[in-house]
């Protein structure tokens, strides 16, 4: 009842509840009382749980749990005299590789979560950019021919293309396609600098 109580408070509370249960579990588990197979299991949860949140709380839990196993062991059987290393090294990887792997697959979620985030921002930069792209092409077409316009009409009449003001047209329309030129660099040198390599760097186009 007591486990089932903590694992609820587990739904409510990740973080605080998986600690408790930790905790809970690493004091009761020594004890000489009979536990059934799903309760000795169960730190399998809060070792996960913590070590994909916080590395450092998994590796406390981890040690925690070896220290109460071996306590376990020693309640139960005693302690021998005299022990051997050939002993020692059969029962370590019993002891301690169960909190090690459940730490393992913490992590391993935690990476795969991280890359994950960090692929679809990647996605996200690169769609950016290609909307950029298509409204620079758009943008620089109409400032070209509205360039190429302008100076179509000062070839033909020079004295009016002066008095419409024609080259003061042209030189803001000239500025403009600079600028738009500028901006899309600045958003491809931020692209490929921030590009992850699940996304192909020709995104960055």
């Amino acid at each position: 009842m007591l486990f089932a109580i903590l694992l609820l408070a587990c739904v409510a509370f990740p973080f605080g509840g998986n600690i408790v249960l930790g905790i809970t579990w690493c004091v009761i588990f020594p004890l000489p009382v009979d536990l059934p197979m799903s309760v000795s299991v169960m730190i399998a949860e809060p070792l996960i749980i913590l070590s994909y949140q916080h590395i450092w709380c998994g590796v406390v839990l981890a040690a925690a749990v070896t220290v109460s196993r071996v306590t376990q062991l020693i309640w139960q059987h005693g302690l021998p005299e005299r022990l051997s290393a050939r002993e020692i090294v059969s029962v370590l990887p019993w002891t301690v590789m169960p909190s090690l792997a459940c730490v393992g697959i913490g992590l391993l979620l935690n990476w795969h979560h991280r890359e994950g985030e960090r692929e679809s921002e990647a996605r996200g930069r690169a769609k950016s950019l290609d909307l950029a792209a298509r409204l620079h092409d758009a943008t620089t077409n109409d400032l070209s021919y509205l360039i190429m316009s302008i100076d179509r009409l000062m070839s033909e009449s020079p004295s009016q293309g002066k008095s419409m003001d024609l080259p003061l047209l042209r030189e803001v329309a000239q500025r403009a396609l600079d600028q738009t030129h500028d901006v899309i660099a600045v958003l491809k040198a931020k692209c490929r600098s921030h590009t992850s390599p699940a996304i192909p760097f020709a995104s960055c186009r």
